[in-house]
């Protein structure tokens, strides 16, 4: 799969307006999703800096895409087996920048 990027996505670069701490699923496929739509309507005008609170995993792929995502559903619909891209391939460019919080903080306290 090619990775995607700022230039191919297109991004445009908003004020920072959110700060969230997490990086899971649940908070990038729901509460990201309103943040892009809102955006893409104009109501929000505004990025987010992804706080990964801890030390568990590793953001290296939001690095390798400069942040970009799309985000794919799976489950069970009338008892088939079923994979959607939700929705329909939509590349989510919400996010500005990651941030590590332990790694800052040890740096800090050193």
């Amino acid at each position: 799969m090619e990775l995607l990027s700022k230039a191919k996505t297109g991004k445009k670069e908003r004020p920072i307006k959110v700060l969230q701490f997490g990086e899971g699923n649940f908070l990038r496929a729901f509460v990201d999703y309103m943040i892009d739509i809102a955006n893409e309507q104009g109501k929000f005008d505004g990025d987010i800096v992804l706080v990964k609170p801890i030390e568990f995993g590793t953001l290296e792929r939001f690095h390798d895409q400069e942040c970009q995502y799309t985000v794919q559903l799976r489950g069970i619909v009338d008892g088939e087996a079923k994979r959607i891209w939700y929705p329909f391939k939509r590349v989510r460019t919400q996010i500005s920048k990651t941030l590590e919080l332990r790694r800052r903080l040890y740096g800090m306290v050193k």
